[in-house]
């Protein structure tokens, strides 16, 4: 109960959950059929989710691809993408690009969501209050920490608590990217794989997950961070650099 009671509390690290499509995953989600000279031809996930769309094949400009982890692809120590996701932010600000922006630096990725313009509008959030000020193919949930490079992870689903890091990918199709956490993921966004690694290893321990499972049985939330006092990350720490080796 002593050691428990000194790591019960808020931790300097906060979490979030990924990009959420707001019922729109068979639009925004999608499988890479081949890339060339800047340019992927994708097909859209049309089944993926409660709502189904159709499916269609078409050519996206590949700087707007980036590899999707969703909660089922993770699990304690790992996190692999296996689909991906098309993200018309900007990855600098996390803001969605206007119309007038993607249809001239980006026109074949408008020309894309455009086949779907009528569903996206329907989308329950795209409602009064925004649609008159953001584009039809806006996503939520993407702010500057969607875009940062390494990331913890975690199920926002599950019955038990595990975390992994996940950092940048070399695809041979799309190059160096960062991956983009689902809304089925909780994330803290770091820029130090050593870091990221270090607070994995803590959130793994024994006593935070005896923490976490104490008050909670299927959604491990990012309020997870408010229980669990998890010290910043010290380089000079000979206990901290053990941790990002184990991890």
């Amino acid at each position: 109960l002593k050691r428990l009671r000194a790591i019960i509390g808020p931790s300097t690290y906060k979490a979030q959950e990924g990009t959420n499509t707001r019922g729109a995953n068979g639009v925004f989600w999608c499988e890479i059929k081949e890339a060339s000279q800047g340019k992927t031809l994708i097909q859209n996930l049309g089944k993926e989710g409660k709502k189904k769309y159709k499916e269609i094949l078409g050519e996206v400009e590949s700087d707007l691809i980036y590899p999707l982890l969703r909660g089922e692809d993770i699990s304690k120590w790992s996190a692999r993408p296996r689909c991906y996701i098309i993200v018309p932010h900007d990855p600098l600000t996390g803001r969605i690009y206007p119309e007038a922006h993607l249809k001239l630096h980006y026109p074949a990725t408008f020309r894309f969501l455009s086949s779907f313009k009528n569903e996206l509008i329907a989308r329950k959030l795209y409602g009064k209050n925004i649609k008159d000020r953001f584009p039809f193919y806006i996503l939520f949930q993407v702010n500057k920490d969607t875009f940062s490079r390494y990331k913890v992870v975690w199920r926002e689903v599950a019955t038990d608590f595990n975390a992994s890091v996940v950092g940048p990918v070399e695809d041979l199709r799309i190059g160096s990217k960062v991956v983009v956490p689902a809304h089925t993921v909780v994330f803290i966004p770091l820029q130090s794989e050593e870091e990221a690694h270090y607070l994995c290893a803590m959130l793994n321990s024994s006593l935070v997950r005896l923490i976490v499972r104490s008050y909670l049985h299927l959604h491990p939330s990012p309020h997870v961070m408010n229980y669990v006092k998890i010290p910043l990350y010290d380089p000079r720490n000979e206990l901290h650099r053990q941790l990002v080796t184990l991890s």
